[in-house]
């Protein structure tokens, strides 16, 4: 009997001692997030904006992929980015990419022949999330884009994984 109860202390022990890890590695993302947020908020325009999501929200969001799929018909979003230097990237900085956006958010499993084309051709991701970008009410045709994040982690982005954050 004593020994039950110092196996099940031992158990309980490891349980928790992995609960503080989980929760300090948390803490770590949001302050990391955080810390991105606050540039993307101070950034003084489109350029630094774009600059951020595809160098620093990798990183700080530790993905494979993060691609920024925008609608430009008028050609000013290219023509603020060409100023800036910025080029575009399949898969990771398109102007009116060849694919029709999604007008909802996906958070799920990566189909390689579905979701490939949203990430470059690429096929080695395990999940994804898809979040499309508005501009004003809902009530406008269409997204202005999608933002897109890739993970070979399949627990990254499952069904059932709360949205709320993404959206």
């Amino acid at each position: 009997m004593a020994q039950d109860l110092e196996l099940e202390n031992q158990r309980l022990r490891n349980q928790l001692r992995n609960l503080l890890r989980e929760a300090r590695e948390n803490e770590r993302k949001q302050d990391r997030f955080h810390a991105l947020e606050l540039k993307l908020v101070a950034a003084s325009g489109l350029a630094e904006i774009v600059t951020l999501i595809s160098r620093a929200l990798p990183r700080t969001s530790r993905l494979e992929h993060v691609g920024l799929l925008l609608t430009d018909i008028s050609g000013e979003i290219g023509a603020e980015l060409a100023r800036a230097g910025i080029a575009e990237l399949p898969g990771q900085l398109e102007l009116n990419p060849p694919v029709h956006l999604p007008g909802g958010v996906y958070a799920g499993p990566f189909d390689a022949d579905r979701h490939g084309r949203y990430c470059g051709g690429r096929r080695d991701l395990a999940s994804l999330a898809m979040l499309p970008l508005r501009r004003g009410s809902e009530g406008q045709s269409g997204p202005l884009g999608v933002l897109v994040f890739g993970s070979r982690d399949p627990a990254r982005y499952g069904m059932g994984v709360d949205t709320y954050f993404l959206e």
